[in-house]
């Protein structure tokens, strides 16, 4: 009961603001969201979730609608028109935000390398087509080695364990999408001190992003050449660089 919780902690100085960050294991619990009289915020960290009609969908934007939430933060701004679809509200202010990593957890570990790159992340057919496409590549071919997991922890108290991985890879692989996010991974996987290859987002430039200078970009058309070249002939000097 999120009144009975504000009160215990709060008593009568409230907070300034609740956020919000769903979570449909635990947050379709909490009570009495919308009589607690203190502006709440939500974070919506994947948009499509608001334009999927499958039942775990629905039920999340039943219960974000009815939580009384009077503003969303996104953090990819070109995909709010999903949001605001799906809470059928054209009205309801959105705040747009970006991604970041935490710099004690996401850091080069100068941990060995062993393997040439890594692809991690959900395959689904319909959403990521392009990373689906390298890792058939990478599981036909024999040039380089990488990951035969396709997932490893990253929310939460998993982010320490996914850093650590990223460590024992020179380069990794990360793709925006059908939707051109600009996805976690492009802020973990440099952080990490490991060569990004990325797939081009409208939002990368914005960011300080140069392809060949902080990160390498690719498309389907070319990214197996790509891969060559940093990974079998460029220096590890000017790779590293």
């Amino acid at each position: 009961d999120l009144q009975k919780v504000v009160d215990a902690i709060y008593g009568n100085d409230p907070p300034d603001v609740i956020y919000i960050h769903y979570n449909r294991h635990y947050t379709h619990r909490i009570r009495n969201a919308a009589s607690v009289n203190v502006p709440k915020i939500g974070f919506v960290g994947d948009p499509q979730d608001f334009i999927v009609d499958d039942e775990k969908h629905v039920l999340k934007r039943r219960w974000m609608r009815q939580a009384g939430i009077c503003a969303y933060m996104t953090i990819a701004p070109q995909a709010n028109w999903m949001v605001l679809k799906g809470l059928e509200d054209e009205s309801i202010p959105i705040i747009n935000s970006h991604l970041a990593v935490d710099a004690e957890i996401f850091r080069d570990m100068h941990l060995r390398r062993p393997y040439d790159i890594g692809s991690f992340g959900a395959h689904t057919d319909s959403k990521y087509p392009f990373r689906i496409l390298v890792r058939d590549y990478l599981i036909n071919q024999k040039e380089f080695s990488f990951n035969r997991k396709q997932r490893v922890g990253r929310g939460g108290n998993d982010a320490a364990r996914f850093a650590k991985e990223l460590n024992r890879f020179v380069s990794c692989f990360t793709c925006a999408s059908i939707y051109g996010y600009t996805v976690a991974k492009y802020f973990e996987i440099p952080a990490c001190g490991t060569l990004l290859f990325g797939e081009r987002t409208s939002l990368l430039e914005e960011f300080g992003y140069r392809d060949g200078v902080n990160f390498v970009e690719v498309s389907p058309e070319n990214f197996k050449e790509k891969f060559h070249y940093y990974l079998r002939e460029a220096h590890p000097d000017d790779r590293r660089k």
